[in-house]
Order: structure tokens, then sequence, then C-alpha cells
């Protein structure tokens, strides 16, 4: 077993499955390959270690994504490594997007709510 130990604000990402046979057509009829779609999601995945976190403007800044969490990411900005036969993405903490909570128990919530970090936005798309 490799142990990997990220360095500054970096984080080791074990990538959830793509989530496949999303809508291939779009309203106005257009036909759209299942590879677009699937390139152009967000990628989620699980923290399996985290780095100390980095210095910025001359203030320690320790990393906010600990190890266990789920985190939301974007396609690009992140290098692959394979390890012990297991993809891995190593990506900075300050490119997640938002973090994963499943299962809240509040009557307004859903099972993967989303919680947006810093100044990113994330809205929630509901079917009326």
């Amino acid at each position: 077993m490799t142990i990997i130990n990220p360095n500054r604000d970096r984080l080791v990402v074990r990538p959830d499955p793509l989530i496949k046979n999303l809508p291939e057509v779009t309203e106005g009829g257009v036909l759209i390959p299942q590879e677009a779609i699937v390139s152009t999601q967000p990628l989620r995945g699980t923290v399996l270690e985290s780095g100390p976190g980095c210095v910025e403007n001359g203030s320690y800044m320790p990393n906010v994504h600990k190890p266990g969490d789920r985190v939301l990411f974007g396609t690009y900005g992140y290098d692959t490594i394979e390890v012990d036969g297991e993809k891995l993405y190593i990506i900075r903490d300050a490119d997640v997007k938002a973090s994963l909570v499943e299962n809240v128990e509040d009557e307004y919530a859903t099972v993967n709510k989303f919680h947006p970090i810093v100044d990113e936005i994330v809205r929630d798309v509901v079917e009326a």
C-alpha cells in the first residue's frame, strides 16, 4: 500500500463514477453525444488526504476540506495519478466548488445538498 502526503493546499481525491444516461436531446431537439455530456459535468469525489495548507499574503491558511469530505470540483485543473491500480486526482483546496452533505435531516433539504465554498454560487434545479 502506498501512502500519499499532499503538499501545501493540495487534496488527494478518489473520484466517484461518472453519471451515465443523461438526456441526449435539448429542448430544441439538438442531439448531444454522451461523451460531450460526461466531459462537461462537474466531478464528485471523496477526499482521501489533505495537505497542511499554505501561506497567502503572509497569513497561514489551513485547508478547508479534510479526509472523508465529499466534494464537487471542475472537470479541469487536477492531476491524475494511479496508485495501487486506483485512479486518484490531486487538486487544490481552492478548486473545490462545493462540499456534498448527504442525508440531511431537514424538511427543505435533499440528498446531496450542496454547500457553496467562498464566492461560488450553486443552484438546486427542481422540476415542477
